[in-house]
């Protein structure tokens, strides 16, 4: 590889990293990003977590060919679903006792 080739390189990954990011009231998520966010694989998410009841629903965009293009969830109401459980095992053991 050659010293431009690499200086490339560089500026690419660099380009990557320092772009604005999207406010997380407008990113939409992929089952990767989920799982990053949850710390659990991108399968785990796609066979046991969005399909769970009260999960927000997924945005599919039309592609060219008529189909859908793969799922994708609002970031922000992720984050929602997933701070409407914290607490929720106290609360079940106190209603318990």
């Amino acid at each position: 590889m050659s010293e431009q080739d690499l200086l490339e390189r560089i500026v690419q990954e660099l380009d990557k990293r320092l772009r604005p990011a999207i406010p997380i009231e407008h990113a939409l998520w992929s089952t990767k990003e989920i799982g990053e966010y949850l710390q659990r694989p991108a399968q785990v998410v796609r066979e046991r977590i969005v399909c769970l009841p009260g999960f927000p629903a997924a945005i599919r965009l039309p592609n060219v060919d008529g189909g859908k293009s793969f799922p994708r969830w609002k970031a922000a109401q992720v984050i929602e679903w997933v701070e409407s459980h914290q607490g929720t095992r106290a609360a079940r053991a106190k209603s318990k006792a």
